[in-house]
């Protein structure tokens, strides 16, 4: 399900691990995408990846800085991320997803781990993906591309999945229940690989987030 490979350079290591249940074949995998059906994001994305941007060119939370709205809720989005935990549940429940994962590694990095379990591929539109509106606000303080901040940029929470087309409307009305943003941003097909969309142009798309080195 998941992992942490982690280090440190002092005596000190202290590292906590979840384990869980979940009903028999309740559990949304990896390995269900299928072609046709649609990829969608919760949230925004890039707000993590530029809050830990402005925490190392030295930004902080505290009132001795001048800090804009924008910036502070990026540095918030990384320092205190809010995982979506009732989406989760409310898509098991509903078997709305036919794969999921969360995206802690980046959007393309963990597309790819979708797309390699179900053995499909997937193409995704540049002009669909949900950028938030503080990394177009701030991101150009640390010169960052907002689009590429939320195509690579880890430590997320928010849910990538996919579902059938044949699920959009029950989508739309748990987004509505729920009072969140769920945007879909592409499609699954049966050739594998990854492509982006921009501008009518198609491009492959390597995995660009964090990759674990073990």
């Amino acid at each position: 399900i998941g992992g942490d490979t982690s280090g440190s350079p002092e005596t000190l290591f202290i590292d906590v691990s979840v384990i869980g249940e979940c009903e028999s074949g309740k559990a949304i995998t990896r390995r269900g995408a299928n072609p046709g059906d649609r990829i969608y994001v919760s949230g925004g994305l890039g707000a993590s990846a530029l809050g830990l941007s402005l925490l190392e060119s030295g930004f902080r939370l505290d009132e001795s800085q001048d800090v804009s709205s924008a910036k502070r809720k990026a540095l918030l989005r990384h320092l205190s991320p809010t995982p979506q935990l009732q989406l989760g549940r409310a898509l098991g429940a509903e078997a709305l997803a036919t794969a999921m994962i969360d995206i802690s590694d980046g959007l393309t990095t963990d597309l790819w781990h979708i797309l390699d379990e179900s053995g499909v591929g997937a193409v995704i539109h540049a002009a669909h993906i949900p950028v938030d509106e503080c990394v177009a606000t701030a991101s150009e303080t640390v010169n960052l591309n907002p689009l590429q901040l939320a195509l690579s940029g880890g430590e997320e929470y928010e849910l990538l999945f996919t579902a059938s087309p044949a699920n959009t409307a029950p989508l739309s009305r748990l987004a509505e229940t729920l009072r969140l943003r769920l945007t879909a941003i592409g499609e699954v097909v049966a050739n594998r690989g990854l492509q982006l969309e921009r501008n009518g142009l198609f491009e492959p798309v390597q995995p660009s987030g964090f990759e674990h080195l073990i």
